[in-house]
């Protein structure tokens, strides 16, 4: 049984035990991590590292796996080989166009606002009139 203010630990439904724990607040929105472990026990010592860290005021990494990096290593490393060169750089051109962080900012980071289609543009998938 953990005491208030360490977490829940719970079953997930894959068999595996899940646990989450609240840090603190920001911008108004409460901020809770999750742990996962194959036994219960795993999993509040986990909790328990997550909890020793925000007290001794720590970061706190984010342990899940990006996707944009996850699909560049991918082409590189599974896709290339086995792709036509053609092939290959269409799909570079497209994790660099529509993956690539720095154009995932918001126009006022940098980018000029000409560059950013419109709403009406990207979901229609058209100019806009």
């Amino acid at each position: 049984m953990l005491a208030p203010g360490e977490g829940s630990i719970y079953p997930a439904k894959d068999g595996r035990w899940g646990g989450s724990v609240h840090i603190g607040y920001e911008d108004g929105k409460r901020i809770r991590k999750h742990v996962m472990g194959r036994t219960r026990n795993e999993v509040k010592d986990k909790l328990g590292v997550l909890m020793r860290a925000h007290e001794e005021k720590r970061p706190i990494p984010d342990q899940r796996a990006k996707l944009g990096p996850f699909l560049r290593r991918w082409l590189d490393e599974v896709a290339e080989p086995t792709l036509r060169p053609s092939t290959y750089r269409s799909y570079d051109a497209i994790l660099k166009i529509h993956l690539v962080p720095e154009r995932s900012a918001p126009p006022s980071a940098g980018w000029p606002a000409a560059t950013w289609p419109s709403w009406s543009t990207c979901r229609a998938g058209r100019s806009a009139r």
